[in-house]
């Protein structure tokens, strides 16, 4: 379950499209996330904040960008951060909503970190998934197989069990 992007990067536990790298949590900190990259030809990887430099401690914030030497400059995406704190907090959800009922438009990193589900559409699930991460519960991994979405979660937590089954099928 490598990704390789571009020929610059790879990572196990992120997802790297075109220039952004994606599929990171919440309040994972510099330090984590460079853990999980490798640089392939050797160089150099540093985060940046508004052209400063970022130190290891810091939790990464979307929008914030991963400069592979002086080749590669990737743009970083925390899952559900869609107002770059770095944090899934209400103020996310409420700029999800905004943008799913037309009030407000989301862009560029904003829209990907919006897009809970990675299927790049915005649409009520990504709300429903976002309120799951606001309220602490892990998200499953999601599966694609020719056309057909299927979303299984099953977590125990303080004696209650939560249970969410997904299923998209496409018509015949």
């Amino acid at each position: 379950n490598q990704v390789n992007a571009a020929g610059e990067i790879t990572t196990i536990k992120y997802y790297a499209s075109d220039n952004y790298i994606m599929k990171i949590k919440g309040e994972t900190t510099v330090e984590e996330f460079l853990n999980n990259i490798v640089s392939n030809n050797g160089e150099q990887l540093k985060i940046y904040d508004k052209e400063k430099e970022v130190g290891l401690a810091e939790n990464i914030k979307t929008g914030m960008e991963l400069r592979v030497g002086t080749s590669k400059t990737y743009i970083l995406v925390v899952r559900g951060d869609i107002n770059p704190d770095g944090k899934i907090t209400p103020t996310d959800l409420s700029q999800l909503k905004k943008h799913n009922v037309g009030i407000s438009k989301l862009e560029g990193e904003q829209l990907k970190a919006a897009d809970i589900n990675y299927n790049g559409e915005i649409t009520a699930l990504d709300v429903s998934q976002l309120k799951m991460l606001l309220v602490g519960l892990e998200l499953p991994e999601v599966k694609t197989s020719t056309g057909n979405i299927i979303v299984t979660l099953d977590t125990t937590e303080a004696a209650k069990e939560v249970k969410l089954k997904i299923e998209v099928r496409e018509n015949a």
